[in-house]
């Protein structure tokens, strides 16, 4: 059946019966010439959107400022255009926004009007969730996932604008931000070749093996004369452990790469053999993230890993980064490795993926590259976010040093070239 065509009851106002949705258009003089102001009501009947015309030509032909609108609540918004907003993202970024919306921001601003969330109201929210240790139970919450919430809320009033929903943003100021501690985990050299030589230390795998080998429960079966072991951990002396180790190392060429490109994870597990420019010797790809083009030059390590992995006899599609079976590497597979690689490597200290992007930053800024050039080849917008990388370690702190022992001299060369006193002598 066709859809009815919505009703025009009268001069500016057309109403949808079927959607209970009407839609005001009312025109005033503005500054130049006629302006045209416009509002769209949800749930209303047709009485209730006549009188709300009524009231609006009213405030408009009291003077040329623009009539407040009636906007809808901060849950009636979200339940009738959450999907376009997320329209064409991630579906892991819609469940995200989905659960911090339902379980913080509804929480404190499910029935209030879009245009009386406020700059102040957001901030006095913030201040609360600062201090409010039982929204996460007995730990506090991060600044940076404070301010995330934050910036979620932000995003909904915007589409709000956008859709026309509201007239203007009511966030007057810029909002307060929570104070957020920038893990600074990067990999030291030492701990960045150990990692490395992890995936070529077999004997170092086999017995990390053996360390978590438990043997399984001895009990009877039908299916068996005697009783035998059942459960238990891989044996590793079996041929399941050759088999382990092969998957363990293959992975290494993908490590190389993200410390020698700084590519993010998402990014090195759709990369495809079109990014890799051989004959110009870069990477040349478009971040998932940022939707940035990007380039970065192919390293000799990184090119002798990109050879390795052309090389490996897989039917795999145009991925760089398959599995044995020429499928794209599971996130899980990546992460378990990685945590194997530091267990072997006696990294012990908490480092997460990411920070090995984090490394290739800032070992090009210890290396003394421009913040302009580092930001070039990590696609980063704002210099500022480059910054963060131009922390001081032994290569940076050892010329200081130097320079400054030159300048004024070390403790040992002074007294060996201070004149000696004689006994008696007075100071």
């Amino acid at each position: 059946m066709a859809r009815r065509k919505p009703r025009k009851p009268a001069r500016g106002l057309s109403y949808d019966a079927a959607t209970r949705t009407a839609k005001i258009s009312v025109y005033i003089k503005g500054r130049k010439g006629r302006a045209r102001l416009r509002q769209t009501l949800h749930d209303v009947s047709l009485e209730e959107a006549e009188k709300v015309l009524v009231e609006f030509r009213a405030r408009a032909n009291r003077g040329n400022s623009r009539p407040s609108i009636i906007a809808p609540t901060l849950r009636e918004f979200y339940d009738r255009y959450f999907d376009l907003v997320m329209e064409g993202r991630r579906p892991s970024t819609v469940e995200g926004y989905r659960m911090v919306i339902e379980h913080y921001v509804l929480e404190t601003f499910g029935e209030t009007r879009l245009s009386d969330i406020t700059t102040g109201a957001v901030n006095l929210w913030v201040k609360e969730l600062i201090q409010d240790r039982r929204l996460h139970g007995k730990r506090p919450l991060a600044g940076a996932t404070i301010n995330g919430y934050a910036n979620v809320l932000r995003a909904l009033v915007n589409h709000a604008v956008r859709f026309d929903i509201i007239e203007e943003s009511p966030f007057k100021r810029s909002l307060e931000r929570a104070d957020e501690n920038k893990p600074k985990n990067e990999l030291t050299e030492e701990e960045s070749a150990a990692f490395l030589r992890a995936f070529r230390d077999r004997k170092a795998f086999l017995a990390d093996l053996r360390s978590r080998h438990r043997s399984g429960a001895v009990t009877s079966s039908t299916r068996f004369k005697a009783p035998r072991a059942f459960g238990g951990g891989r044996r590793w002396d079996s041929p399941t452990a050759a088999e382990l180790w092969a998957h363990f190392r293959a992975l290494r060429p993908f490590f190389v790469v993200a410390l020698t490109t700084g590519l993010r994870l998402g990014d090195l597990c759709r990369l495809s053999w079109e990014n890799v420019r051989w004959k110009e010797g870069w990477i040349q790809l478009v971040m998932e993230k940022t939707k940035r083009e990007v380039i970065v030059p192919i390293a000799a390590p990184c090119a002798a890993a990109l050879r390795e992995c052309q090389s490996r006899p897989v039917v795999g599609g145009e991925l760089v980064f398959v599995d044995e079976g020429g499928l794209p590497l599971s996130i899980t597979r990546i992460r378990r490795t990685f945590a194997l690689a530091k267990k072997l490597a006696g990294i012990t200290r908490k480092v997460r993926f990411h920070d090995l992007r984090h490394t290739y930053g800032s070992s090009l800024a210890s290396d003394g590259l421009s913040l302009a050039i580092i930001g070039k080849v990590m696609g980063h917008a704002d210099q500022a976010t480059t910054a963060r990388y131009a922390r001081p370690d032994q290569r940076v702190l050892d010329p200081v040093r130097k320079s400054m022992d030159d300048r004024y001299g070390s403790p040992r060369r002074s007294r060996r070239s201070s004149p000696r006193r004689t006994k008696g002598a007075k100071p």
